[in-house]
């Protein structure tokens, strides 16, 4: 008997809707690396209580005077309760789509139902793979920040445009590059304070044609206020594409926040615009939530985030002092100690390069009875803390991540859908048939200062 639709479909469901379902789930980096969190969602949102100051009436006192805080016998207005932002977390939706043709089917059909499931097996599953491409990288540099730069001194108009250090997706990058005659239009946030460079009013642009690595930008309207810290450190800044940017077709909004947005974003204080995160507006500015920035928001900066550029737009290749300091200032911001450091795998050959020195030859003759001389590393650590490489991670960038505050939020799971019983439906009048892969998702981090980044390294 010729196999039918009826029987193709159950046999898609017995094979696929369990085994490729797990088969994304374990092997994507959102997954692996960040918690899948229970919440309750109100339509496609949720909101995520944390905690952000502490009471102020806790100290040492005498016997019999009076209990620590302000206004002794009577409600203290200020200081003498726990501080809590609610992040507003909006679902991102990610598709994958099929599609087969009854001409294809039949041929495939012909051979029984084993043959066209082992045909229709590179389409399902090349399309996995290519949902956990998409959400690998979104987990990175999903959303409007699509990088890092680093520069050291005030940019004039007068200076026409300039090209600085990058670090994020050249992709992304090359999406803002001029779309017809409209070049793409940025903001660029100190990563010590999370204000903006520019001046009010002031726009500014990505110029086209600059060397891998680099981004050009120039402003027409007042200066980029790029400054050193106090310390004589270069300040990273987050490139965050603006509104202007995505008329021209470059909209990342209906992606995750990654990596990238969680630690760069500054906040509006309204969900769903450009510079958003969550809805919390953490700017030094407004005081309210710097202990949700990428650092500890102090007068004098002990952000994070850290350049290891050393003179304007030179790189220098990665060295054990920066990742110890990122270290440090992580501890001293959070009092959490980051549990993996990523990094592009060509970073890791720098890496390589830097403990050069500690190669280990394996002697074992078990092979036959020759002598293995094994040059590599089996793994990297700092500081014990596990280094891993994902392409996916910007060539110049080293990210510390203390995973436990990381959280996804699903709002359903990754599937293939079969809401009519049928993991194929037909398309339209055509003699086709299409099913198509659902996530439902969202990822944050509910402790940014438990984390940090260094840019600016050797590409």
């Amino acid at each position: 008997m010729a196999a039918t639709l009826a029987t193709f479909a159950s046999i898609l469901k017995e094979f696929y809707l369990g085994p490729i379902q797990d088969q994304l789930n374990n092997e994507t980096l959102v997954s692996d690396m960040f918690e899948k969190a229970s919440v309750d969602w109100n339509g496609r949102q949720v909101i995520i209580p944390v905690h952000v100051t502490r009471n102020a009436n806790v100290g040492f006192v005498a016997e019999t005077n009076p209990l620590p805080g302000p206004n002794i016998g009577a409600l203290a207005p200020n200081g003498s309760q726990q501080g809590y932002v609610n992040l507003t977390c909006t679902s991102q939706f990610l598709y994958g789509r099929f599609q087969i043709t009854g001409p294809a089917m039949a041929s495939a059909g012909k051979g029984g139902a084993n043959s066209f499931v082992g045909w229709v097996d590179g389409e399902m599953n090349r399309l996995v793979q290519d949902i956990k491409n998409q959400s690998d990288r979104a987990a990175t540099s999903g959303g409007t920040c699509v990088g890092f730069v680093t520069h050291g001194t005030q940019i004039t108009p007068a200076m026409g445009a300039l090209q600085l250090p990058f670090d994020g997706d050249a992709v992304k990058l090359a999406a803002l590059v001029a779309v017809g005659a409209v070049p793409g239009v940025v903001d660029i946030v100190r990563l010590d304070t999370y204000a903006t460079v520019r001046a009010a009013g002031a726009q500014i642009t990505i110029i086209a044609g600059v060397a891998p690595g680099q981004v050009g930008v120039a402003t027409a309207v007042g200066n980029l206020n790029f400054a050193l810290d106090p310390a004589g450190n270069f300040v990273p800044c987050a490139l965050i594409a603006t509104a202007v940017a995505t008329a021209g077709g470059a909209d990342f909004t209906n992606e995750p926040v990654g990596i990238y947005g969680n630690i760069g974003l500054p906040g509006t204080g309204v969900a769903g615009q450009e510079l958003d995160w969550f809805a919390v507006d953490r700017t030094t500015a407004t005081g309210t939530a710097n202990a949700l920035q990428c650092g500890d928001g102090a007068a004098v900066p002990t952000s994070n985030t850290l350049s290891a550029c050393t003179v304007i737009n030179t790189r220098v290749n990665i060295n054990m002092q920066v990742m110890q300091t990122m270290m440090d200032r992580i501890t001293l911001a959070s009092d959490e100690v980051p549990d993996v450091i990523l990094c592009n795998p060509l970073q890791r050959t720098r890496l390589a390069a830097t403990l050069q020195g500690n190669f280990n030859f394996n002697t074992d003759k078990s092979g036959g009875g020759n002598n293995v001389a094994d040059g590599g590393y089996s793994g990297f650590a700092f500081a014990g803390i596990p280094v891993k490489a994902s392409r996916h991670v910007d060539n110049g960038l080293m990210l510390a991540l203390s995973t436990k505050a990381w959280k996804m939020l699903e709002l359903e799971s990754g599937k293939f859908a079969d809401e009519d019983g049928d993991v194929l439906s037909r398309v339209g009048i055509l003699d086709a048939y299409e099913g198509f892969y659902k996530w439902y998702y969202q990822t944050v981090c509910l402790r940014p200062n438990s984390n940090g980044l260094i840019t600016g390294l050797t590409l």
